[in-house]
């Protein structure tokens, strides 16, 4: 998935606006494509963010960027607003071939220790293994979207009693009061919605660097091949539970977005869930990805 952080002053004075870039810049050079990452100037970084972020700036500018600190000022709709929008839809859809290409390529070629051995694949084990991925995968989808309803539980609670304190005309006050109650709720789960979303990346990295391949032989052979017929058709299940999913993590993340800035006190633990709930639409996107293959 692309990452496409928006460049202010207050990004870098954030610890899980930080967190997440690191996080996102240590993957593209894993995969070497830096083009998915594609940072967006909307404000230039103050002379005490440069001092304070000194490494992590540079590490921003050496990406491909754009330039949109006059933006802010011009009206949606006019002449330069669509023009720095397509550059951005540009230069996003040039990354995305090339990179469809280069899974293409590697779904072709066998891997480095099958030439040597003079084999083609190891077919069978990686049916096997991607057998135990996926229910794993399957439960931490169940999970998640367990965490997903108790945050939501908690942030209706808040939004009850902010209505009750606003009937008895207790004010700001109150309302930061119980912000801060919400926000002490909100903690322990935000920590473990961001570390099973994290999780939740790595059992799809996993699934996907085998699948593209198990896929394209298991689609010639599912008329004489069981296994390869079973894995198909969980496969597809997989991905229409996937996409409700994304579905709703979608809804959630505009939700929580602007949640974070009701108050100091909910800032923290509402990025913290905004950060795990984009990881997991990331990888809910993969997942439905798979989809064209079985095609």
């Amino acid at each position: 998935s692309f990452f496409i952080p928006i460049i202010t002053p207050q990004y870098f004075l954030s610890e899980s606006c930080q967190k997440e870039l690191m996080q996102y810049m240590a993957k593209v050079k894993e995969l070497q494509e830096p083009g998915l990452i594609l940072p967006i100037m909307y404000i230039q970084p103050t002379d005490a963010v440069k001092k304070s972020a000194v490494k992590l700036l540079e590490d921003v500018y050496s990406y491909q960027w754009i330039d949109c600190t006059q933006l802010r000022f011009v009206e949606r709709g006019s002449h330069e607003y669509r023009l720095r929008v397509n550059q951005v839809a540009a230069q996003l859809m040039e990354v995305n071939s090339r990179l469809i290409q280069r899974m293409e390529d590697a779904a072709d070629a066998p891997l480095a220790d099958e030439v040597e051995s003079g084999r083609e694949d190891f077919y069978l084990e990686s049916l096997d293994e991607l057998n135990d991925l996926m229910p794993q995968f399957n439960q931490m989808v169940i999970e998640l979207a367990g965490r997903l309803e108790r945050i939501s539980d908690v942030m209706n609670w808040g939004t009850g009693q902010l209505e009750k304190a606003k009937a008895r005309g207790e004010g700001v006050k109150g309302a930061i009061a119980i912000s801060v109650q919400v926000a002490q709720k909100l903690e322990p789960l935000s920590v473990e919605f961001e570390n099973n979303a994290m999780e939740c990346v790595s059992q799809v990295e996993a699934i996907d660097r085998k699948i593209r391949p198990v896929i394209k032989r298991a689609k010639q052979c599912e008329e004489d091949d069981p296994a390869s017929k079973e894995m198909i058709v969980a496969l597809g299940k997989m991905v229409e539970s996937t996409r409700m999913a994304k579905g709703n993590t979608d809804a959630f993340i505009r939700v929580i977005g602007e949640n974070a800035n009701l108050s100091r006190a909910l800032y923290e633990p509402s990025k913290r869930i905004e950060h795990g709930a984009v990881l997991y639409a990331g990888s809910c996107a993969t997942v439905i990805g798979w989809e064209n293959l079985l095609d």
